[in-house]
């Protein structure tokens, strides 16, 4: 976890693998969506008759398993602006994000990243709602900031490394190891509140902001679509890592184990955020 964590704040490749021509594969890389799948993939694989192992080990061992030739595949995690590996076929299969959670009642709707920074900066100078929101009603409204903590995801490394520059965070930050739903309840039941968290579960009386980089863009919100394309901008993708000149038929069977309803859902339940089902497909009809 601590190599990932260096890695993306140099904005260097945290996952590589490549990929063979038989059928049981070795799949290396990441130690953090790789140990929340790995399960689901292996039963999914076994089941399409293809034998699966796993070495989810980090950056530095996943590159290494790489340069040896033990791993036939690999889960690769590339920031936007990272220069992609040559000699290999990059496939998109989920990210993580960083995404920021209000109350529905909130009359806030998008943020830049001064913004962000301002709230959750350590010398940031926004602390109330009534700083950036013109609503009357909220005007002496205060702001409870939360931030989502695991070490199971990056969404606050990934805040913190492209948003605050590695900047400390306001003391008054609170933290919460809690996913999914009730982490979100953590601003459905505090309409003052705001949440950094890895996920875009939708719950009643909870909604998403839109992000936006700087003041002159377009703010987006962090659906599935929007995240796919880049629109999203405080995405870090994941991708299999394959050889250039792998066997379609290999690519396809790991593609299908990925994409499958099981593995996805241990994908979600982990805090990252999968392809839409039309990517998917899309991706996958390449191969078959």
């Amino acid at each position: 976890m601590r190599q990932e964590i260096s890695v993306l704040v140099s904005a260097g490749i945290l996952l590589l693998g490549g990929l063979c021509t038989s059928m049981a594969v070795t799949i290396s890389g990441s130690d953090l969506l790789g140990p929340a799948i790995e399960e689901a993939l292996g039963a999914e694989l076994s089941s399409s008759g293809t034998d699966g192992g796993f070495e989810f080990d980090g950056s530095l061992l996943g590159v290494k398993s790489l340069e040896d030739g033990d791993s036939v595949a690999a889960i690769l995690a590339l920031s936007d602006d990272t220069e992609k590996p040559g000699g290999l076929t990059l496939l998109p299969i989920g990210y993580q994000v960083a995404a920021f959670a209000v109350h529905a009642e909130n009359p806030v709707s998008e943020l830049t990243y001064s913004q962000l920074s301002a709230i959750y900066a350590d010398s940031g100078p926004i602390n109330s709602w009534g700083d950036i929101s013109d609503d009357a009603a909220w005007k002496e409204r205060g702001m409870t900031i939360w931030a989502a903590r695991s070490s199971k995801t990056m969404s606050l490394e990934l805040f913190n490394a492209v948003v605050i520059d590695g900047s400390l965070l306001k003391q008054s930050v609170r933290y919460s190891t809690e996913t999914g739903s009730d982490l979100l309840n953590l601003v459905r039941e505090d309409s003052a509140g705001i949440v950094l968290v890895p996920q875009i579960e939708a719950i009643p009386s909870v909604r998403f902001l839109a992000i936006k980089a700087d003041e002159s863009g377009q703010a987006y919100t962090p659906s599935a679509d929007n995240i796919f394309f880049g629109d999203y901008p405080l995405r870090l993708p994941f991708y299999l890592a394959v050889s250039e000149s792998s066997a379609k038929a290999e690519i396809a069977s790991i593609l299908r184990g990925i994409f499958s309803a099981k593995v996805t859902e241990a994908m979600e339940a982990a805090g990252f955020v999968p392809l839409p089902v039309s990517e998917r497909r899309s991706i996958l009809s390449q191969f078959e």
